[in-house]
């Protein structure tokens, strides 16, 4: 619906993917589909993840800083706790493989392990809430000035 009076936007991103990223993971679609898809999310039955250019993401989320090795995991992460949220995928049994892929794409890019198990045992203790529907980000109301 288009509003002459006003503009509506979602607040918390912080980085828009500049080109498609792809990632081969262990997490299916809900109900075994073939494939699922969201506007910037494709996943299908192989566990493959296409994420297109112009995601936003939040990167590395927490008590934490953003750094090159963390910034792939974490799109990884936000992806699949995205489609945890709109439930394409169930979180019930895919949340610990995302979060173990998480790590893996951590250990793989290098980061040190204490770094690496200190976020692991955050995102498994203090993340789920972010997999559920209800961590959906709303929807914001600002006032358009037109002449």
């Amino acid at each position: 619906m288009i509003h002459e009076d006003s503009i509506h936007y979602k607040a918390g991103y912080k980085y828009v993917l500049a080109e498609m990223a792809v990632f081969q993971t262990d997490v299916r679609p809900i109900n075994n589909l073939p494939s699922v898809a969201t506007r910037y999310i494709m996943l299908d039955h192989h566990g493959k993840l296409t994420i297109l250019s112009g995601f936003p993401w939040d990167g590395p989320s927490g008590v934490t800083i953003d750094t090159p090795n963390s910034m792939a995991a974490a799109l990884l992460h936000d992806a699949l706790y995205k489609l945890f949220r709109w439930k394409l995928a169930d979180v019930d049994v895919y949340r610990p493989v995302a979060d173990r892929e998480f790590r893996n794409h951590l250990k793989a890019n290098g980061m040190r392990q204490p770094r690496r198990w200190v976020w692991f045992r955050a995102v498994r203790r203090l993340a789920r809430f972010a997999a559920l529907p209800e961590a959906r980000k709303p929807v914001l109301t600002a006032p358009k000035n037109t002449p």
